[in-house]
């Protein structure tokens, strides 16, 4: 897990070591173990390896940065850039490639040498040999990019779900790559210009990282499952091409009906292996709820016995709390837990560093939750840690999915089986009515029901944005298309690819390498995704049931005090409670502030009713007033 950094010049004039060390040091979190730069000129091949400050005499036109955080082969041979034996092949690349001993074994067979015990070098054989195909081969989560001397061709890649991060600036001149935008942004020709389409996607539809786009005019985020390809002999052009999609590999089912969870079982046994595989401490994110407790419960066979480290956010006195849960995990495995609480003084307190690690607004303080879980976890000797992210979006863990499968029993005319799952939610005759009808909305696409959502709940309504401003901005495009004859599926699509997975990705990235740490999210492996998303809907929704295959899958493996478990809470905050009390002035004062005023994106009267409403607790406005307060502070941070 590293932090990496690059510059082509595409005029063939010389890249600035300077501005490559000053991309490097916005990156020195991600990498504190080491940092190195290449820089190579395409033109006569000569290249220089180079610590900071020191001096050189190499003129090129392609630079690398890498910061390190050592975790796979921790000797100064795994350092970056790398090459290969011959230095023909220059790579920097930030992530793991899990399965590196498999293809690394493959490998040796065909011939090749390694000298080191890193995944980096395994990435740069298999490119020698497969070409772009190697990608295919690799299981993990990764950013890369090498330049290929003899090929005189830049390459680089990002993985199948996008858990790594890699933005880009791309001009007449110059090509820019890095893994935060923090680092484009010390370029000179790099303009701090919002984009507005983005941000009305995020205020009217709380929506994040849901394209190439980002908040920034002119940066963009090389897309899950992207490569990208520069052909310096052919004029400098960026093409960019999709290596990877979903739709395309699903996986054969089992023909028995019990086999299909035991294959569940089998499938994310073998991600966790594969993802405790590392050189240092691992530890693993306990919630309490049915995604993590699985993971520990699966990992604690292959740790040390007794002493998994467990960490877990808590809110004593608040409904959100779910201490319960966690002690039950951790009495049933004999693990080591660690419990944190904070407030909301804590937040104001984090708040300029959180601000700083994410470089985009976010749509709630939830995410404060996981970057005090992952700062715990590093205070605590641990350097990896295992996380369920993904679970959710997978396994159809949150509620409105229920409409979407609704919806489907109604497409197919299934009406005795709607009923049935509606009477198994254990609700009155006029709820169980009014979610028949509600059902009808989960054919309706995200936006819309978002806009259907504003005529019951607070949480939804608009009328705090200025929409005359905003009138004649088009909102970013959706990449979505009807795929999955499954409504359940689609709308799983949806999230997975587009509209809640990869923000919430880009959060766990963020708040985990802040504190120099590496998250790893064993059910985001894709022979699980694949296999998930090849069954049933009533394998993922069964009698009110959701995440139903991962319930039966671990029944024998998780208490039934967990595995039994409807609510869904994760790691969240009480943020309603917190902005009516700790936050109240905090919030008062940037709701009134000038500067939001003139921003022109708010009905500014309408949005300050809001607060005051919330501040009384008449309504819950916690997550509109955030996205209004969040986006004022990006932009005092980051545009003004």
């Amino acid at each position: 897990m590293c932090g990496i950094a690059g510059i082509l010049n595409r005029k063939k004039g010389n890249v600035s070591k300077d501005l490559l060390e000053s991309m490097a040091i916005t990156l020195s979190h991600r990498g504190p173990d080491g940092e190195k730069f290449m820089i190579l000129n395409s033109q006569n091949k000569k290249w220089s390896l180079l610590s900071r400050n020191e001096p050189h005499d190499t003129k090129g036109d392609i630079g690398f940065a890498h910061r390190r955080l050592s975790i796979i082969d921790l000797s100064e041979l795994a350092s970056q850039p790398m090459s290969d034996e011959e230095n023909n092949i220059w790579i920097v690349h930030n992530g793991e490639i899990f399965n590196y001993l498999e293809i690394k074994e493959d490998l040796i067979k065909l011939g090749h040498r390694f000298r080191t015990q890193s995944d980096t070098e395994v990435i740069i054989e298999a490119y020698k040999e497969y070409g772009k195909d190697c990608l295919g081969k690799l299981n993990g989560m990764w950013a890369f990019v090498l330049y290929d001397l003899k090929r005189n061709t830049i390459f680089g890649a990002r993985d199948r779900f996008g858990i790594k991060p890699f933005y880009y600036h791309s001009s007449d001149e110059y090509f820019a790559f890095s893994s935060e935008i923090k680092a484009l942004l010390r370029l000179p020709w790099v303009s701090r210009e919002p984009f507005l389409p983005v941000i009305k996607d995020y205020l009217y539809y709380s929506r994040v990282n849901t394209s190439k786009f980002t908040f920034f005019k002119g940066i963009y985020e090389l897309e899950a499952g992207h490569l990208f390809e520069i052909d310096l002999n052919a004029g400098f052009h960026l093409k960019i091409s999709k290596w990877w999609d979903l739709r395309e590999n699903l996986s054969p089912l089992p023909e028995n009906k019990m086999d299909k969870f035991e294959k569940f079982r089998e499938l994310l046994l073998s991600s966790i292996k594969l993802r405790l595989r590392s050189d240092v401490p691992v530890g693993t994110c306990l919630s309490g709820g049915l995604d993590s407790s699985a993971i520990v419960s699966l990992a604690n066979p292959f740790l040390d016995e007794g002493n998994q480290k467990t960490f877990s956010a808590v809110h004593p006195g608040y409904k959100l709390d779910e201490s319960t849960y966690v002690d039950e995990i951790a009495k049933n495995y004999n693990v080591i837990p660690y419990k944190l609480s904070f407030n909301g003084k804590n937040l104001l307190n984090d708040l300029e560093d959180l601000l700083n690690a994410h470089d985009e607004p976010f749509t709630s303080t939830s995410i404060y939750a996981q970057w005090k879980v992952f700062q715990f976890a590093k205070q605590n000797g641990v350097t990896v840690t295992l996380d369920g992210q993904g679970a959710d979006e997978l396994l159809a863990g949150y509620p409105y999915f229920k409409i979407a499968y609704w919806s489907e029993l109604i497409q197919k005319l299934d009406i005795a089986r709607l009923f049935g799952e509606l009477s198994s939610e254990s609700i009155s005759i006029p709820q169980s009515i009014l979610s028949f009808f509600m059902s009808f909305s989960g054919f309706l696409p995200h936006r819309r029901m978002i806009a259907l959502a504003e005529l019951k709940d607070p949480q939804y309504r608009t009328n705090w944005i200025n929409k005359y401003y905003f009138k004649k901005t088009p909102l970013p495009p959706s990449p979505i298309k009807r795929t999955f004859i499954s409504r359940l599926n689609q709308r799983l699509y949806e999230i997975f690819t587009c509209d809640g997975l990869p923000g919430l990705i880009r959060y766990a990235d963020r708040n985990s390498m802040a504190h120099s740490l590496e998250s790893r999210m064993p059910f985001l492996d894709y022979r699980l995704v694949s296999y998930v998303f090849s069954l049933s809907s009533d394998s993922k929704i069964n009698n009110g049931l959701s995440k139903y295959i991962l319930r039966k899958a671990l029944m024998k493996d998780i208490p039934a005090k967990i595995s039994e478990r409807r609510d869904k809470i994760g790691f969240e905050t009480p943020e309603a409670e917190w902005f009516r009390d700790e936050l109240r002035s905090f919030m008062a004062d940037i709701v009134h502030s000038k500067s939001l005023k003139n921003r022109n994106y708010y009905d500014v009267n309408n949005l300050k009713r809001l607060l005051e409403k919330h501040s009384k607790g008449t309504i819950n406005a916690s997550r509109p007033l955030w996205r209004a307060i969040n986006l004022e502070l990006w932009h005092r941070k980051y545009i003004d």
